[in-house]
């Protein structure tokens, strides 16, 4: 009798494991505003960049700090397909960041929105889509809570100008958030990639990665993976992986060599393919989001192998928890992008709200 009880329990867990949800608990995002000149800007062009700030409550050079932010806005700028250059560029970007401290017991509002044309434009659809359904869920377009900190809050802003030669602003990108951390480039990367999908793109670049060594992906997982929480550009909700033994790594990962691309794309995404519904009339339905995949490729270094990844989620009431992450072959992937095209070309209808 006990042990039928036992797999009563276990089918029981089992199915409530399995069913999808949607989330209620919204992603990490800062506050973002995208403006752009009547001038396009062109891909598979040239561009310099040059970093500015200060981190107030810091005190000497900020030479390094400045470092490490042009090494995230290069690579993220060089998967876009522009050539990062300082011999007569097309393009100058000028980047600067502000850190300033909030004192103890201050009282300050806290806000998430975005700012940004998209009627007519391809760029950053799947990033707009991601916040329409978070202020959709809230009931409001832009939420704001009043709050009394006990401890030392900081506040962080960037923004990245784009200039012709001719020294004529093209395009502007801003971005600012609160948060307990003093280091700015802890969260940095979701933040520029949120106002650099607004930028033109060429998808035949493909990002390059470090494969982890066979002998160390528990060291990975427990180094990077374990208790974290994701925020994925693409997405409205948060990103979870479920732990299934005391090692840490989860079942979820079929080749453990590719875990530094499933991490990358989990935070670099501008697309992902809701799979909760086939009725995707209203791009806003929320039991569309009850499971999502998320797919690109990467070249592993140091072989330069080029492989396809797909990573399949499951909606539950904190997030998505990472169902299974694959290194796919050709044919599946394809069949993928297949979907994934649909699904653009499905948004790019959806938001071309003006006649013409």
């Amino acid at each position: 009798m006990k042990r039928l009880n036992y797999i009563g329990i276990f089918v029981f867990l089992s199915l409530l494991l399995g069913c999808a949800t949607i989330p209620t608990t919204q992603v990490w995002r800062p506050w973002t505003r995208t403006l752009e000149s009547e001038t396009p800007l062109l891909t598979n062009r040239t561009m310099s960049i040059s970093v500015s700030g200060q981190t107030n409550p810091l005190l000497g050079n900020e030479d390094l700090t400045k470092d490490r932010i042009k090494e995230n806005v290069i690579n993220l700028l060089e998967r876009r397909g522009f050539e990062i250059t300082e011999e007569e560029p097309d393009y100058l970007m000028l980047l600067t960041y502000n850190t300033v401290r909030h004192d103890k017991m201050s009282s300050f509002s806290s806000f998430s929105s975005t700012s940004s044309s998209l009627a007519g434009t391809k760029s950053g659809l799947g990033v707009s889509l991601a916040q329409a359904i978070g202020f959709a869920a809230t009931s409001q377009r832009v939420s704001t809570t009043q709050s009394t900190f006990e401890s030392e809050m900081y506040n962080h802003t960037i923004s990245a100008e784009i200039y012709n030669s001719d020294e004529q602003l093209l395009w502007k990108g801003e971005s600012t958030w609160d948060t307990e951390y003093l280091d700015l480039t802890s969260n940095i990367i979701p933040a520029l990639q949120i106002i650099f999908c607004y930028l033109p793109s060429d998808p035949t670049c493909i990002p390059e990665v470090e494969a982890v060594k066979a002998t160390h992906t528990d060291n990975y997982f427990n180094l990077y993976c374990m208790n974290r929480r994701f925020s994925c550009p693409a997405l409205p909700y948060r990103l979870f992986f479920r732990e299934y033994n005391f090692s840490g790594i989860t079942h979820a990962f079929k080749d453990r060599y590719a875990l530094a691309a499933y991490v990358d794309l989990m935070q670099t995404a501008e697309y992902a393919l809701p799979t909760g519904s086939k009725n995707w009339d209203n791009p806003l339905k929320s039991v569309l989001w009850s499971k999502v995949k998320l797919g690109g490729q990467y070249i592993l270094e140091p072989k330069k192998e080029q492989i396809n990844i797909i990573m399949n989620f499951t909606g539950h009431r904190g997030g998505y928890f990472i169902d299974k992450c694959d290194v796919v072959s050709d044919a599946e992937y394809s069949e993928f992008r297949i979907e994934m095209d649909r699904w653009q070309q499905t948004l790019e209808d959806y938001y071309d709200v003006y006649e013409k």
